[in-house]
């Protein structure tokens, strides 16, 4: 029976009692918004505990693999200088991606549900974006031999960015194009980074060993951005509404309702009660349901899970930022054939290489 319910069978009880219970449970903050447990309990603590012993064998491996690619011959220890500078540069931008793309995976669906779409609506939005990503983004990841793999670790950030702002809106072809351009980034996100990490090694002339410890390290701070993505979203989920420009001209707050109830004559309008007794019950406060709310605009978001793609939008378009500042623009000539190019220059290339390692890496 609903929490509003009283004794006689009337569903919202008399009219002090009923704004009791309203006002009581808009105060307390036991639960949150979204109906999530919070954030703050044991399992935090645990995975804080779990987060603390991988870094400490993470650090563990990592000084083994110094050891055994440092000591092997004299150019070990210049080696292992540059490719520290490479494991920096390209681990921020690449954790940066990865936590972009991880954030949304918990409220997708919600989102889409959140704007008013069924199961099956939902459905044929995911199956667009996984053939946009099959075919499309193929394609697309593919001109990275051509064009350079940096150009489009940044389209990636960029394009992927658009398409979490484009989930503020309900507009089924806005969301449709959001989704294509989603499943383009996807594809980019699995090629377009490793490409350049093994294209840039390769200019700096290191050990292919090296790679196997870049791409763990990459592997490590993949998991741990997944992790931080989680406790992010929840948070801002939970403890934040959608931002918006302007005042919105179509949603009242819960306080208003009540307000234009008590001026109305009491609780005779019994539609506007059960409403608002929905809106405590479900945790959406001040909007109803999907459908009874206005429609989502990029401007006047109304779905509480926009928050999360706000975040992720932003993040992505750090990544971009730090794929343009921290990578080395040099790739598009020597690139595709970096192999003969640096052979042909001979030794002298070498002293260059490791100038130019040293400004991309600071």
């Amino acid at each position: 029976m609903s929490e509003f319910a009283s004794d006689d069978g009337s569903p919202f009880g008399d009219d002090a009692d009923f704004a009791t219970r309203v006002g009581a449970r808009d105060a307390g903050v036991s639960s949150s918004s979204s109906g999530g447990p919070q954030p703050w309990g044991p399992e935090l603590w645990s995975l804080g505990l779990v987060c603390a012993a991988c870094v400490v064998m993470h650090g563990f491996t990592t000084s083994r693999g110094q050891r055994a690619y440092g000591s092997d011959r004299g150019s070990g220890d210049q080696q292992h200088a540059t490719f520290r500078r490479l494991r920096r540069r390209y681990n921020v931008v690449y954790t940066l991606g990865t936590f972009g793309d991880w954030i949304q995976g918990a409220y997708l669906y919600a989102l889409y549900s959140e704007h008013g779409y069924d199961m099956a609506s939902i459905g044929y939005i995911f199956v667009l974006g996984y053939f946009a990503s099959a075919s499309v983004g193929t394609y697309v990841s593919s001109l990275g031999d051509r064009y350079g793999y940096r150009r489009f670790v940044i389209l990636y950030g960029t394009a992927y960015g658009i398409a979490c702002l484009l989930m503020r809106s309900s507009n089924l072809v806005i969301l449709l194009a959001s989704r294509v351009a989603s499943g383009v980034a996807y594809s980019l996100l699995f090629s377009s980074f490793e490409s350049w990490a093994i294209t840039e090694a390769d200019r700096l002339r290191l050990d292919r060993r090296y790679l196997v410890g870049l791409f763990s390290t990459a592997t490590f701070f993949n998991a741990c951005s997944a992790v931080a993505a989680g406790v992010v979203g929840n948070l801002v989920v939970d403890f934040s509404r959608p931002v918006t420009f302007g005042n919105d001209p179509g949603t009242r707050t819960d306080m208003e309702m009540r307000t234009d109830m008590s001026r109305g004559g009491g609780w005779d309008d019994v539609v506007d009660v059960a409403a608002l007794a929905a809106d405590y019950e479900t945790g959406t406060v001040g909007g109803g349901s999907a459908v009874d709310r206005e429609p989502s605009t990029l401007l006047f978001p109304r779905n509480r899970y926009t928050p999360a793609f706000d975040v992720g939008a932003g993040v992505l378009f750090l990544c971009a930022l730090g794929a343009y500042k921290l990578w080395w623009e040099g790739g598009v000539e020597r690139g595709r054939n970096v192999g003969t190019s640096d052979a042909e220059r001979g030794a002298g290339s070498t002293s260059r290489t490791g100038d130019d390692g040293g400004e991309g890496g600071e």
